[in-house]
């Protein structure tokens, strides 16, 4: 979602803010801006565009004797993106400018009440209500920090925001509820930001606000304190995190140096869950299961709810017990029918996923036990988890997720692994937790077939349709595939079961139209045999990933790519490597932005 950075130090802070917003380029956004406080006025920079459209003002603002500023990137939910409704926002004696994250739910009353009481609004955001609410408190005779904190109490809504004051200079004030909202501190002055990526150049350590919190960051101090006026002390976590993580190491994009991490990510997660004697190794599981447990419930959206499809199938072969695969956005409004009995998994890249946190805090008052895959540690989601498995990624710079949607399934294997053998429902012949071990010079392998997708994604580039089809546990994977041709290379693409493809969607089918089957699952050959030869009939484009060769299939098919084979559990995770490959070189092809997908974000911390 939008990314809020401020500073208070010793240095210049055109620069440091520029730098930081930078950092946080990689989560997508469409305008930027920056405001900067000298002691005697606030200049104010935004634009649409990225971090670069800033750089014509440049010489102009480097000279500006400022030591603290606040700065923003934008992706739009109220107001079209425009330089007016960019970030930062001033009240109407530009003496305050604000940065948000997140939505105003009520904004729309607090407009008219500020609007009928003399307020001069210049944006369509719902952002905007905040600093106007400030200088109606200030108004009013409160203290800044007080107006700061009975303006966040007047806000229904998630949000993080900072506030800058051109008469007070050497303080910013930092908000957080639902959104997040980091400290750091250095001996060159203190941060607040939404994105640790902004500080690690900077800080080893970071406060992370808790809902309902302000910080208030001098040079040398920060003070924490809760909505209501007390202090609050707030325990620190280290940034393990490196500004070089977050590079391109000669990679053309960030996608494609992730794509190809992922075997040391892989290896970086079994080395921590699997030990020498061939255990998984969860005591975050152990601690909180219920000797009743009687059903699993996982939740999470986007790609994350694809994982959960996968994590569905495989925890209810291996436990036995009945498992709800859900989406945070549905799950959120309906009957849910979780008790103490019921374990709650929810999976989220970032740890933000406003419709998860709902979903979490859903399965919190029904008494449901909680465990979270983040792969950030101190989100929202980490800290409300009754336990936390991190899925140890690193940091992924692109919007679409590759490597720790990999990490993501691996974990969910491990799971599955972990409580059927708790259970006692997963057979002691079963050698999956010994294959897994293989698994990174498996995908190794997968990523020597670069050369081959290139050439597939050249023939097929131009196809504006797409249908990408799959059984079983392949299923989750076709689904993942087609969300990756769509918010990567901007093409149609719609994923299904394979056995629905008659159901209607064939109908669409016609010649050289481009059908990707995955084939990974031994029982399932024959089936997929036959709904590969239901395309070939209409003369449709067949190109098949697949871990085992059949005659019928290749018969049938337009290109075939035999990928390496582990077993029917890790096949499945295997795909993903190829598919994240031919959805990154067509959008090579067709010149989409490839990290920065349009209309999207990394974290969405939205509804």
């Amino acid at each position: 979602m939008c990314g809020i950075l401020a500073y208070v130090g010793d240095r210049n802070a055109f620069r440091t803010l520029m730098d930081g917003l930078k950092s946080i380029a990689y989560r997508g956004y469409d305008s930027c801006g920056i405001a900067l406080a000298d002691g005697e006025r606030l200049t104010i920079a935004k634009t649409v565009g990225p971090w670069e459209s800033l750089e014509p003002r440049s010489t102009e603002l480097v000279d500006i004797p400022a030591r603290s500023g606040i700065a923003h990137t934008r992706w739009a939910t109220h107001g079209e993106p425009s330089d007016v409704n960019a970030h930062p926002h001033l009240d109407c004696n530009a003496r305050f400018a604000i940065a948000h994250n997140g939505i105003i739910e009520n904004y729309g009353a607090v407009r008219r009440d500020l609007i009928q009481s003399g307020h001069k609004f210049c944006s369509a955001t719902d952002s905007e209500v905040i600093v106007h609410l400030i200088e109606q408190f200030v108004e009013d005779g409160l203290e800044v920090e007080a107006a700061v904190r009975a303006a966040a109490q007047q806000l229904v809504g998630a949000y993080a925001f900072v506030v800058l004051d051109r008469e007070s200079p050497t303080e910013v004030y930092g908000v957080r509820h639902d959104c997040p909202l980091i400290v750091g501190r250095s001996d060159e002055g203190s941060f607040l930001t939404s994105d640790v990526a902004a500080i690690v150049d900077y800080c080893d350590e970071a406060i992370i606000l808790d809902n309902q919190q302000m910080a208030i960051i001098s040079q040398d101090d920060v003070v924490t304190v809760a909505l209501t006026g007390e202090p609050v002390t707030c325990s620190s976590t280290r940034v393990d995190w490196t500004k070089g993580q977050a590079q391109r190491s000669g990679y053309p994009h960030f996608m494609l140096k992730e794509i190809h991490e992922q075997p040391d990510t892989v290896q970086q997660l079994l080395s921590a869950r699997l030990n020498d004697r061939g255990e998984t190794v969860f005591p975050e599981i152990d601690e909180i299961l219920p000797a009743n447990l009687n059903k699993i419930v996982v939740v999470a959206c986007g790609t994350a709810s694809y994982v959960c499809a996968y994590a569905k199938l495989v925890l209810e072969q291996m436990t036995g017990l009945p498992v709800l695969a859900e989406v945070g956005s549905e799950f959120r409004y309906r009957r849910n029918f979780l008790d103490p009995s019921t374990l709650l998994v929810a999976i989220s890249q970032s740890g933000e996923t406003a419709d998860t946190i709902a979903s979490l805090r859903l399965a919190k008052e029904a008494g449901a036990p909680t465990v979270s895959f983040v792969n950030v540690m101190g989100t929202t989601i980490a800290r409300e988890s009754d336990r936390v498995i991190q899925t140890l990624g690193g940091p992924e710079a692109a919007v679409p997720s590759t490597k720790v949607f990999m990490n993501q399934l691996v974990s969910a294997l491990l799971v599955s692994i972990h409580l059927g053998r708790r259970l006692g429902s997963l057979p002691k012949s079963d050698r999956t937790a010994t294959d897994l071990r293989t698994l990174p010079s498996a995908v190794r392998e997968c990523l020597r077939l670069e050369g081959v997708i290139e050439k597939i994604a050249l023939t097929y580039s131009n196809r504006d349709s797409w249908f990408v089809i799959g059984r079983g546990l392949d299923e989750p994977l076709a689904r993942e595939a087609a969300l990756k041709l769509k918010e990567v290379a901007y093409v149609h693409a719609e994923s299904l079961p394979a056995g629905e493809l008659k159901h209607g969607p064939i109908a669409l089918v016609e010649a050289e139209m481009p059908v990707l089957a995955i084939v990974t699952q031994p029982h399932l050959r024959t089936k997929m045999a036959n709904n590969i030869q239901e395309v070939a009939a209409r003369r449709g484009a067949l190109i098949v990933l697949a871990s085992m060769s059949d005659e019928a299939i290749d018969e049938a098919s337009t290109e075939v790519v035999m990928l390496p084979s582990i077993s029917a559990y890790l096949d499945p995770i295997l795909v993903s490597v190829p598919l994240q490959l031919l959805s990154y070189h067509i959008a090579v092809l067709r010149g989409a932005s490839i990290d920065y997908p349009r209309n999207l974000a990394k974290s969405v911390t939205v509804e």
